[in-house]
């Protein structure tokens, strides 16, 4: 996985970070899944600058499967799954590039492909953004809030629970890894922590019902603080489990709003 960036573009730009991070997110995830040899390199490039904006140029390019001119043309309608598409890859909902088409046209932008079939695929897709001041995230670790506590961190995406440990371990943060509900609840029943950082979709058992045992039976950590992590703004209206959480953490996780959240659930436990 390769990632250049073109070094004259601004630093910030007016912009949805989360429904950015949902396109990219879906294009790249899509390039991994289909691709079994060689690699997947993004690219992100000014292509155009007038005053105050800049056309910006995303591509993500694989050597995958490739995709055939037929189901090219019906590729970004909801819920379509290419006929060539092997079965050990139909395990998806066919809307991510749906979903990537619509946001793109929210920006006045439009999803282009150049595909062959076996040989590989480029997605792409041009903005025209407003610059914008930099702004720098200030997170304030003089008082090291959190030095030295531990946390569960249940989240199967690899990707996911990567960039979480590492924001983390910049905390002084040590993780206990849980791939699915089952193993948080035997993380939770082994070993006392200070947090417990619940991903509500995971394969097995959820977070609902992995925080909803963690809470209902006696453990170390029946009454630990749990926070779920979920791109779903539905899942705090669970009437069901979400007395169960202390809060909601939405994906893509805000770097401050992560460190404030654990430092005030220490704070309130410890006073």
């Amino acid at each position: 996985l390769k990632l250049s960036i073109d070094p004259t573009i601004n630093q910030s730009y007016l912009i949805d970070e989360t429904k950015l991070f949902q396109i990219m997110g879906n294009l790249v995830s899509n390039a991994i899944k289909f691709t079994e040899k060689g690699g997947v390199s993004i690219d992100i490039v000014k292509t155009k600058s007038i005053k105050d904006k800049d056309v910006i140029t995303f591509k993500v390019k694989d050597t995958g499967i490739g995709i055939s001119d037929k189901d090219r043309t019906r590729l970004f309608e909801s819920f379509y799954i290419p006929q060539s598409i092997t079965t050990r890859h139909k395990d998806g909902t066919g809307l991510g590039l749906a979903i990537v088409k619509k946001l793109i046209e929210l920006y006045d932008g439009e999803i282009e492909l150049e595909s062959k079939l076996g040989e590989g695929s480029t997605f792409f897709f041009h903005l025209n953004l407003k610059k914008a001041n930099t702004t720098e995230i200030d997170i304030n670790l003089e008082d090291q809030d959190l030095k030295n506590k531990v946390a569960i961190l249940a989240e199967d995406n690899e990707i996911n629970a990567l960039v979480i440990n590492k924001l983390l371990s910049k905390w002084n943060v040590s993780t206990k890894r849980a791939k699915n509900g089952n193993e948080a609840i035997i993380l939770a029943q082994e070993t006392k922590v200070d947090f417990i950082l619940m991903d509500i979709h995971m394969p097995k058992m959820n977070g609902f019902d992995a925080t909803k045992a963690i809470r209902t039976s006696q453990n170390i950590n029946q009454t630990t603080p749990i926070f779920a992590l979920t791109a779903d703004v539905t899942a705090a209206n669970s009437h069901k489990y979400s007395h169960h959480f202390n809060g909601f953490l939405w994906k893509p996780i805000e770097i401050s709003k992560l460190f404030n959240t654990l430092s005030q659930a220490h704070i309130i436990k410890n006073t």
